[in-house]
């Protein structure tokens, strides 16, 4: 069988073209959505409970929880300063930080998502500039040391659970 010259190669050449046009989009979305927003992930040990993550999460948060999710499993932090130590009220400032803690997971071992994202004051209000890789680190470091010192001070009854 023989094609002719102007039928099947610009047909084939228009579908290979829009097949890479589709592949290049489909990357370029995975790309954004997972790459971008990546933080800190913590695997905790098989033996850390629900609800001693939660316990160090609300003790080591940043000046303190401003929202919690209804199931204790997302955290959002009072705005602070994102420069020097985590204790400075970031409320009112130029620049405030807020760190965004996730436990994921339905059963052990947990995973703890750490995010803080960074905003700068605007004449409409205050507009996000994006995430902070190394004050999520910082939290992320602190948590592990809680955590660790947890440990060694826990009793057995309190981890029991009868049903």
């Amino acid at each position: 069988m023989i094609f002719s010259r102007k039928s099947r190669p610009t047909h084939q050449v228009g579908r290979l073209a829009s097949s890479l046009v589709i592949l290049a989009a489909t990357s370029i979305l995975v790309w954004l959505t997972t790459g971008c927003a990546s933080g800190v992930l913590i695997k905790n040990q098989p033996t850390t409970s629900l609800n001693l993550l939660q316990y160090v999460i609300q003790q080591q948060i940043p000046r303190g929880i401003r929202v919690k999710s209804e199931n204790q499993r997302e955290f959002f932090s009072n705005y602070f300063s994102p420069y020097g130590d985590f204790t400075a009220d970031g409320t009112d400032k130029r620049e405030r930080a807020y760190a965004h803690i996730m436990i994921l997971g339905d059963s052990r071992p947990y995973q703890t998502s750490i995010r803080v994202y960074r905003e700068k004051k605007t004449n409409s209000g205050y507009r996000q500039t994006g995430l902070d890789k190394n004050l999520s680190r910082q939290i992320a470091a602190r948590l592990q040391v809680a955590l660790a010192k947890s440990r060694e001070d826990r009793n057995v009854i309190d981890d029991f659970r009868p049903f």
